[in-house]
């Protein structure tokens, strides 16, 4: 089972965490450097060994969010979610036009707002919200992820001590 709450230790690695994640990917998206791409895939790989670790090596990204439990834990998943298929996308695109290659842009209705209306709905499981971040990936708009995951930590900002 699964703790309801973190330690200040385990809430402040979290923290540090989800900042660096959301400076990497946003760079990664500013300059499309291969170094970056590779850099931020590891930082959210690392992340998800984390978050396996915090919620007692759950299978997390089947949570429901309206659950006792998901409070804690929902800026870290949410995190998670937006940004961890995103990133191998973006690694992926990066390298390949490093070698002369495009993949071509999927089309999609997800918005980045639609994606932003889907973090604020406790009904809405991890998996769709990753579902509905992967459509806006394929769809290169990487720089609407950067907003979703920007989103996610404002909601989840931690006053200043």
């Amino acid at each position: 089972m699964t703790s309801r709450t973190l330690s200040n230790e385990q809430i402040e690695a979290l923290d540090f965490q989800t900042d660096q994640l959301y400076e990497s990917f946003r760079r990664t998206v500013e300059t499309q450097s291969p170094q970056d791409a590779v850099w931020g895939q590891e930082l959210f790989a690392a992340f998800g060994k984390s978050l396996s670790v915090v919620t007692n090596y759950s299978a997390f990204m089947d949570w429901s969010r309206n659950t006792a439990r998901t409070p804690v834990f929902d800026k870290y998943l949410l995190f998670y979610a937006l940004g961890s298929t995103p990133s191998l996308t973006l690694e992926q695109q990066i390298q390949a036009r490093q070698f002369g290659h495009e993949s071509e842009a999927k089309k999609t209705d997800v918005t980045p707002e639609a994606l932003k209306q889907t973090i604020d709905d406790s009904n809405v499981p991890y998996t769709k919200i990753q579902f509905r971040a992967r459509s806006l990936a394929d769809a290169h708009n990487f720089t609407g992820i950067v907003d979703a995951l920007e989103y996610a930590r404002e909601r989840y900002q931690r006053p200043t001590k």
